[in-house]
């Protein structure tokens, strides 16, 4: 049988038939018949279809009950989580907002990555300031259909069923209201067209496209600080917290999770029914992207969606182009991704050998902006405009780069099919955009490379087997300069063993001069004289031996001489490359010249002629800072000679000046540890000890066997002489000989 449908909840009313005729005229008229029958009313009742006897009528109201579309009922702003802890800051920074544009027409976004807490910070705000506003209007934003629906409620309380109705409604209402839009992600969508025409009202909005903060003021939600991260991440845990040590442990957790707000929940979640604190790190470093899948358990969130499905939603409404250049990023270090990476390895004249490599490569560069030996950087624009739009990456305006969220890029590594070759791939584009010049340009942006170029090598293993021979060497050109000898070390020898067979390729010579620079720098001198000797016994036309490879590899054998301390052998050499270079090669080539004036500098100063040597790199570092100006690393590289030659002259403050200026500049540009910094801590130390400013010697040198044992090794001949500079201070400071050991070479 089937069951009778329910009409919904309503007033009927249900009228009897009309009195019959009134009786006939007698001496006494007969009385009328009743005008109408018994009425009686259902009220806020569901009514089922029923049968009414003959002679009833239902009411012109049920009729309408029966027909006419229910009135849309007004939603209600949601509660915040329970869970919902910190983000102090931004509910002041809102408040502040509000409260400045009061009387006038304020506009709030709150944007940021999906599942940052946009959406629980706006609930949160709401319900803290709800007193503030004379009324709130909750609307779901997540689509113009949603968007129209919610306001058609507005529509309702003023007697009309249109969202137009409603906004005209509120437009009139010059109160202190809030309309609060959710979920505005959609870019497809002018939320500002449902905005009430009227220059009062306050309207907060939370989306994923930070385009939408032209229409007022915009409050970016990134990740949680590290201490409200935590207290999340216990509160969801639960009872699972509490265990020995649950600070610490929470606190490597929420590391991990980069304090991201919706991967803490999650992982609470998680620790809370199926795992602990203790268990779920390991377990995330080795199946994190299934963790980052899971859903939350029912009841601790209106939020639904796992992290990664989140992101998925973004991810299906991008084009080719913005989903490969996240899977690119997905391969380097999340900040400092910049335009230039890809426009120096599309517009580069050398291509690789492997022509399917080069074909990958150029697939992705074109998609980017490669326009054949060019770059349109319209092009690179609109994809990174179509990412920002999502939130999916960031712009640093400061450092002109991009910056992916590091579980944005567990996700995007997640997403690819092949992932080997986009590594290759990648790897190959970094490659071909390292410049090979001594300009300032050049050095500044191979050391911005440093991370990248790490990152992928911690993922991918590169060999001359799937790697450019060419690429592997600019990339040791980078490490090489960072202080990473080791590695910088094993990939050039892999490609002078692979080499080998082509000696007498200038393409061999480089390789060779390189790897015996590497030896240099660990103190294998004997190997490296070896080494380069072989190489240029590999050489045998007039012309190769007049080309610049030649003779730079000739001064590296040169340098290698001097610090064999065979003065003689390498001053002749210099000196032959020098008078080579200005015979053959002009003035034109005014780097190449100084390197050599530099280098036979060095050599007088190992002899000890300091006028000499004082004479040529002088000369040399005004050229420098002339050409390269103050900041470049050849131009330190000179001023830290010149402060070297004034120290061994006794002249102690021009040489604390010199080295004071060059320590600051390389801690600004390379940082505390690397080993140029290094070298200037020690050479600075030496000048307060023969000033006799013993702490502050003590503390540079102490520094500075630290860095060169964790750089170097303990055994390296620079840290062992730092090893013994630090103990004469010590010895110095002890029995406070101010004249102890003072004639010692820097």
């Amino acid at each position: 049988m089937t069951e009778p449908e329910m009409l919904s909840s309503t007033n009927i009313t249900v009228t009897g038939p009309k009195g019959g005729p009134g009786g006939k005229g007698g001496l006494t008229g007969g009385h009328g018949g009743t005008a109408e029958g018994h009425q009686f009313t259902l009220a806020d009742a569901s009514i089922s279809n029923f049968t009414v006897n003959t002679g009833l009528q239902v009411a012109p109201q049920l009729a309408s009950a029966n027909t006419s579309k229910p009135k849309q009922q007004r939603k209600l702003c949601p509660l915040p989580e329970p869970f919902f802890v910190g983000r102090q800051q931004v509910l002041n920074e809102m408040n502040e907002c509000f409260n400045k544009h009061r009387g006038s027409r304020c506009v709030l976004v709150l944007h940021g990555l999906g599942g940052s807490g946009k959406s629980q910070l706006a609930f949160k705000f709401v319900h803290k300031a709800r007193k503030r506003f004379s009324d709130i209007f909750y609307v779901d934003a997540s689509n113009e259909q949603t968007i129209q629906d919610d306001l058609n409620a507005l529509g309702a309380v003023a007697s009309a069923d249109t969202y137009e109705t409603g906004l005209r409604w509120l437009a009139h209402k010059q109160d202190e209201w809030l309309l609060l839009f959710d979920n505005a992600n959609d870019t497809k969508v002018d939320i500002a067209k449902f905005f009430p025409n009227c220059s009062f009202g306050n309207i907060l909005i939370t989306t994923r496209n930070q385009e939408v903060c032209t229409l007022g003021t915009g409050i970016k939600i990134g990740d949680m600080d590290i201490e409200d991260a935590k207290q999340l991440l216990l509160n969801c845990a639960g009872d699972k917290a509490g265990v020995k040590d649950k600070e610490e442990l929470a606190t490597a957790i929420v590391k991990e999770l980069h304090c991201f707000t919706l991967a803490v929940k999650h992982a609470g979640s998680y620790i809370h029914t199926r795992s602990t604190l203790n268990s779920y790190l390991p377990l995330f470093r080795t199946s994190h992207d299934r963790l980052l899948r899971e859903k939350q358990i029912q009841g601790q969130s209106h939020y639904d969606l796992s992290v990664y499905t989140t992101w998925d939603l973004s991810f299906s409404k991008l084009s080719l182009a913005a989903k490969t250049f996240l899977q690119i990023c997905s391969q380097l270090h999340y900040e400092g991704i910049t335009e230039e990476i890809f426009q120096r390895a599309s517009i580069g004249q050398e291509e690789l050998k492997d022509s399917k490599v080069q074909h990958q490569v150029t697939g992705l560069l074109c998609l980017l902006g490669k326009q054949d030996k060019s770059w349109d950087t319209l092009i690179f624009n609109d994809v990174m405009q179509e990412l920002q739009s999502y939130s999916l990456i960031t712009y640093d305006h400061q450092d002109d780069s991009y910056r992916i969220h590091p579980l944005v890029q567990l996700w995007s590594n997640a997403s690819i099919n092949e992932l080997e070759t986009l590594q290759q791939s990648v790897l190959a584009i970094v490659g071909l955009s390292i410049p090979l010049g001594i300009g300032a340009e050049d050095y500044i942006y191979r050391h911005k490379l440093l991370h990248h170029i790490s990152d992928i090598a911690q993922q991918f293993d590169i060999t001359p087997s799937n790697m450019d021979l060419g690429v592997i060497s600019r990339i040791t050109i980078v490490l090489a300069e960072e202080g990473r000898l080791q590695h910088a070390e094993k990939l050039e020898f892999a490609v002078w063993e692979a080499q080998k067979q082509q000696l007498g390729d200038c393409d061999a010579l480089q390789t060779a001069t390189i790897l015996a620079g590497i030896y240099c720098q660990q103190g294998r001198l004997s190997e490296a004289e070896a080494l380069q000797k072989e190489a240029l016994d590999s050489i045998t036309t007039l012309m190769q031996k007049e080309g610049p490879q030649f003779l730079s590899s000739m001064e590296q054998l040169a340098e290698i001489y001097r610090k064999q301390s065979r003065w003689k052998d390498a001053e002749d050499l210099y000196i032959t490359v020098l008078e080579t270079r200005k015979s053959h090669l002009g003035d034109g080539n005014l780097l190449q010249i100084l390197s050599s004036m530099s280098a036979l500098a060095a050599t007088y100063m190992k002899q000890c002629r300091w006028k000499d040597a004082e004479n040529l790199e002088t000369q040399v570092l005004s050229l420098l800072e002339q050409f390269h100006g103050e900041l470049h690393p050849d131009t330190l590289r000179s001023k830290a000679n010149v402060a070297k030659i004034y120290w061994n002259q006794d002249r102690l403050e021009d040489a604390e000046a010199f080295d004071a200026a060059v320590l600051k500049i390389r801690e600004e540009r390379l940082g505390a540890e690397h080993l140029d910094t290094v070298k200037s801590k020690a050479s600075l130390a030496l000048t307060y000890w023969k000033q006799n400013r013993l702490d502050e010697a003590k503390t540079l040198q102490t520094a500075v066997v630290k860095a060169r044992k964790c750089l170097l090794g303990e055994d390296h001949p620079d840290t062992l002489k730092s090893i013994r500079h630090l103990e004469k201070t010590l010895r110095s400071r002890k029995y406070d000989d101010e004249g102890h050991n003072k004639d010692s070479k820097k």
